[in-house]
């Protein structure tokens, strides 16, 4: 049994799993509203989870490197600016792909 809220009034309605993906009326107020998929669901929710990971790697991942990078400036070492350069590349391609991964989301859920 799927079970979702109507849009419209929030009444809880329960369909069988083979209607999902089909129409169906609100008992309540009568409204047509889409069954959703629980697989849909599940992998919006995978996806959602996966943004949120690569949100928080970027961070941790770019500052570490940032880190080191600084003290290794601080200590007259050659490989403090192409550290501090491979962070701010690596920290903005994991913020680009958490971006990716909240657009499919945004747009999954239509």
């Amino acid at each position: 049994m799927i079970r979702f809220p109507c849009p419209r009034c929030g009444d809880h309605i329960e369909a069988p799993n083979l209607e999902a993906g089909t129409c169906r009326a609100c008992p309540a107020c009568g409204e047509t509203i889409d069954v959703p998929d629980p697989a849909i669901r599940r992998a919006v929710a995978r996806l959602d989870s996966a943004a949120f990971a690569c949100r928080c790697f970027a961070w941790t991942y770019s500052g570490l490197l940032i880190a080191v990078s600084l003290v290794a400036l601080n200590q007259g070492s050659p490989w403090a600016v192409p550290g501090l350069f491979f962070a701010v590349v690596t920290g903005f391609g994991f913020a680009m792909l958490a971006r990716l991964f909240e657009f499919l989301v945004a747009n999954s859920r239509g």
